[in-house]
């Protein structure tokens, strides 16, 4: 099945490559009878039509993690700003945040760690980019691999 859907990326998921060429962008709220997004800005992290073969052409020389329904989930929702003002998956201060305090550090309220769960291997390294597919190996998106989080032993959600 041939995806034609835009390419979603994101602005801190880097967008187009090292360069730092970001193809996404955070549009401010304009005079509108709809409410203001959450965070004041609606975060907007999908590549637009012309640039979609230079993503793909980038993304194809990329190694490639394969992503689960939920992954898939979190990464449109971050890429069509329903998690907005997320701009990217939660870093470590974020995270940290929001499971004690239901807060990301910027103070907004946002009560779920959104995060990217990825095994560690010898193509992932910090700083560098690499493509996110689904089941079926469609591209998604290119991002820039950030920290690695590790689960506490105790867990979210575990009782004490």
């Amino acid at each position: 099945m041939h995806n034609d859907l835009p390419t979603p990326v994101s602005t801190h998921l880097t967008i187009g490559g090292s360069n730092g060429a970001a193809h996404g962008a955070t549009t401010q709220a304009q005079t509108s009878p709809l409410i203001s997004p959450y965070g004041g800005s609606l975060v907007n992290l999908l590549v637009p039509p012309e640039a979609h073969h230079e993503v793909k052409s980038y993304a194809s020389q990329l190694p490639s993690i394969q992503l689960s329904e939920r992954a898939v989930c979190d990464l449109e929702l971050l890429a069509t700003g329903a998690f907005s003002p997320l701009d990217r998956f939660m870093g470590q201060e974020d995270y940290q945040r929001v499971v004690h305090d239901m807060r990301l550090t910027s103070g907004y309220l946002f009560p779920i760690p959104v995060t990217l769960p990825v095994e560690p291997g010898p193509a992932l390294r910090l700083d560098r980019d690499i493509a996110l597919r689904d089941a079926r190996s469609n591209l998604l998106a290119v991002m820039t691999m950030g920290i690695h989080l590790r689960r506490d032993k105790l867990g979210i959600g575990q009782v004490r």
